[in-house]
C-alpha cells in the first residue's frame, strides 16, 4: 500500500477562539500569580477561569456566580474540618482524619444540592479537599482561606475580562438571513454540529434575522431546534408555511386550490401510489390518508406517528381542507408516470412538484405537491417585509438556486460565512464587495479541492 492511498488532506484540526481565550485566561492568572511573589499556586484561578469561560458571554455571570458560590460553601466547610482537627481533636492519627474528610463529603454535596447549585458539586468539593489536606501543612489557616477566596475573584475577574474581549466590529441587523436545512446545518443524524449551534445563538442573541428553510414538516424541526434559540419563524414544507416552532403556531399559508387537491385525488385513484395529505385545521396539522398502499408507506407512518406533532387520520379527506401539501410514494418506474400525467393533466401548471429517491426503501421514490406559489423565495419575500429587512442572503447545497451553495462535506461553511457577513470588521468593505470576495474566494477552493481529487484519481490508477 502506498502512503498516498491514506486519505490525510480531509482531516480537520481548528482551533477555536474559545480555546484560545480560555488559554489566554489561564496565562493572565499566572502572571497574576507571579505578580502577588508567587504567595500562592495559582490552581483555583486558573480553574476558576477555565470554568468560567463559556461560549455564550450572557452565560459568564451566572456561571461566575455559581464559581463563587461554590468556593465559599467549599470553604466554610473546610473552615469547620480545619477547626475540628486543630483545637478539638489535635494531634488525630491519619486514619480518623482520612475517615472525616470522607464523611464530610456527604453534607459538602447535599448542601449544593439543597441551594440548587447541583451542578457545581465537584467544584465545591474540591474546594473542601484542597482546605481540609491544609490541615497536613504548615502555616495560618486564616490567611489560607483568604487566599482561595481572592483566586477565585482574580479566576472569574480575568474570565470576564478576555471573554468580553473582541475586534470593534458593526452588525448588519438589517439582512435577512435564511439557510437550508437538509443536507446543510444537518448532518446524517438530522442534527446541527455543536460549532454551528453556539455560532448562531450568539449571532441571534446579537441581534440578527436567521432562519432555515426545509422540505420536512413542523413536526420533524422541534427536536432540531432544540438547543437553538431561533427568533425567527421557519419556512417548512418547501416554502408553504411559515411556522413559528416557540408559539407553535403558523404565521403564514400558502395552500394548494381545492380543484388542484381533487384531480390529483382522482389521478392517484387509478394507482398503487400511497398518498399522505397535510393539511391545517388552525394551528394543528393533521395528515390524512385512506389505506396502505405499499409496504414503504406503512414504515413511514409506524415511524413517523408516535411524534406528538403528527397527527394521523386514517379517513378519506374531507372536502374544503386547506392543503398544504400531497407525500405520494411508490416504486420508482410507476412514480415517473404519476408525474408524467399529472405534469399533462390541465392541473400541472398550477402546482409545483418535487421528486426524489427514497434512500430509506431501495427502488421507492416520492413527490412532494405543492401550489405553484408555495415557493421558498416567495416565503421569503413575505417574511423581509414582515420584519422589514432590507435584504436577504441564502444558504443551499444546489447550485444556482441560493447565493453562497455550499458543497457537500464543507461543515458549518454557511455559519462561517454568515458570521463574516453578519458581524464585518469596522473596515470591512462594502456588503456587495464582501459577498463578490467570499464567493471568489469559495470558488477558489473549490478549485483547488477539484485538482486534489483529480490527482487522488491519479495515485489510485497507479
Amino acid at each position: 500500500m502506498k502512503i498516498h492511498d491514506f486519505a490525510f488532506h480531509n482531516t480537520k484540526f481548528h482551533v477555536g477562539k474559545r480555546i484560545w481565550k480560555t488559554a489566554a485566561a489561564v496565562l493572565v492568572c499566572f502572571f497574576i500569580h507571579m505578580l502577588r511573589s508567587g504567595q500562592t499556586f495559582p490552581f483555583f484561578s486558573t480553574i476558576t477561569a477555565i470554568l468560567c469561560m463559556q461560549p455564550y458571554i450572557g452565560n459568564v455571570g451566572k456561571i461566575a456566580a455559581d464559581q463563587l458560590i461554590g468556593t465559599m460553601i467549599g470553604v466554610i466547610y473546610g473552615v469547620i474540618f480545619l477547626g475540628l482537627f486543630q483545637y478539638a481533636f489535635p494531634g488525630a492519627g491519619i486514619v480518623p482524619v482520612m475517615i472525616v474528610i470522607s464523611l464530610f463529603i456527604v453534607p459538602v454535596i447535599k448542601t449544593s444540592v439543597l441551594i440548587g447549585k447541583a451542578e457545581m458539586a465537584h467544584f465545591v468539593c474540591v474546594v473542601f479537599l484542597c482546605m481540609a489536606m491544609y490541615l497536613f501543612q504548615d502555616g495560618d489557616p486564616l490567611t489560607y482561606v483568604l487566599d482561595r477566596i481572592l483566586d477565585s475573584v482574580i479566576g472569574i475577574i480575568v474570565a470576564l475580562a478576555i471573554n468580553s474581549l473582541t475586534v470593534p466590529r458593526r452588525r448588519r441587523k438589517e439582512l435577512l438571513f435564511v439557510s437550508a436545512l437538509d443536507d446543510m446545518l444537518t448532518d446524517e443524524h438530522n442534527r446541527i454540529s455543536s460549532y454551528s449551534t453556539i455560532e448562531l445563538n450568539r449571532m441571534i442573541a446579537d441581534g440578527a434575522n436567521f432562519t432555515v428553510c426545509t422540505e420536512q414538516t413542523p413536526a420533524a424541526l422541534r427536536d432540531v431546534f432544540a438547543d437553538m434559540h431561533l427568533n425567527l419563524p421557519v419556512i417548512a414544507l418547501n416554502g408553504a408555511v411559515l411556522y413559528d416552532i416557540a408559539h407553535n403556531k403558523y404565521i403564514h399559508k400558502l395552500p394548494m386550490k381545492a380543484e388542484s387537491v381533487a384531480a390529483l385525488g382522482r389521478i392517484l385513484a387509478g394507482t398503487q401510489a400511497g398518498c399522505f395529505y397535510n393539511t391545517l385545521i388552525q394551528d394543528t396539522m393533521i395528515i390524512y390518508f385512506e389505506d396502505f398502499k405499499n409496504m414503504a408507506m406503512q414504515e413511514i407512518y409506524r415511524d413517523l406517528r408516535t411524534n406528538p406533532y403528527r397527527n394521523f387520520v386514517c379517513a378519506k379527506l374531507p372536502d374544503n381542507m386547506n392543503v398544504l401539501s400531497l407525500y405520494v410514494i411508490d416504486v420508482t418506474p410507476a412514480i415517473i408516470d404519476i408525474v408524467k400525467v399529472i405534469r399533462e393533466s390541465p392541473i400541472g401548471a398550477s402546482i409545483r412538484l418535487v421528486t426524489s429517491i427514497d434512500e430509506q426503501h431501495p427502488g421507492y421514490s416520492f413527490i412532494n405537491i405543492y401550489d405553484q406559489a408555495a415557493t421558498r423565495q416567495n416565503m421569503i419575500t413575505y417574511l423581509r417585509q414582515l420584519i422589514d429587512a432590507k435584504a436577504s442572503v441564502t444558504f443551499g447545497s444546489k447550485e444556482g438556486k441560493y447565493d453562497f451553495m455550499i458543497a457537500e462535506g464543507q461543515d458549518d461553511k454557511a455559519v462561517k460565512i454568515m458570521k463574516s457577513l453578519y458581524r464585518p470588521v469596522i473596515w470591512q468593505k462594502s456588503f456587495e464587495e464582501q459577498i463578490d470576495k467570499i464567493k471568489e474566494k469559495i470558488s477558489e477552493k473549490s478549485r483547488r479541492k477539484s485538482k486534489e481529487n483529480m490527482k487522488a484519481d491519479e495515485y489510485k490508477a497507479e
